[in-house]
């Protein structure tokens, strides 16, 4: 990476609260459109149902799924209602040192 000046990368964000509310909601619209966005990729191009509900500090609820938000709840619970569907959590990150995979 010689020869490059080091304003073209990009800066690393440290990942704490952000002081202003106004600030924090739109980080928040941004980052939440932003999942939206990512959910319906993996949806198309790896031919899954996906589902998420996130939930604002307002306490207003944000639901998206693929094929539709209905199919994909019905589809989860009908699973889980037969004792049939096992729940795959994503790795968690380690609070000591932040970097790496547990």
């Amino acid at each position: 990476m010689e020869g490059k000046p080091a304003s073209s990368s990009r800066r690393k964000v440290t990942m704490e609260l952000i002081a202003k509310k106004e600030a924090r909601d739109i980080c928040f619209t941004k980052r939440r459109q932003g999942l939206f966005k990512k959910l319906c990729e993996l949806s198309r191009l790896c031919g899954v149902d996906t589902l998420a509900l996130v939930s604002s500090s307002a306490g207003k609820l944000y639901p998206f799924g693929t094929p539709d938000v209905p199919t994909a709840v019905d589809r989860f619970l009908s699973l889980h209602a037969n004792g049939g569907g096992a729940v795959a959590e994503a790795p968690r990150r380690r609070r000591r040192g932040g970097k790496g995979r547990s």
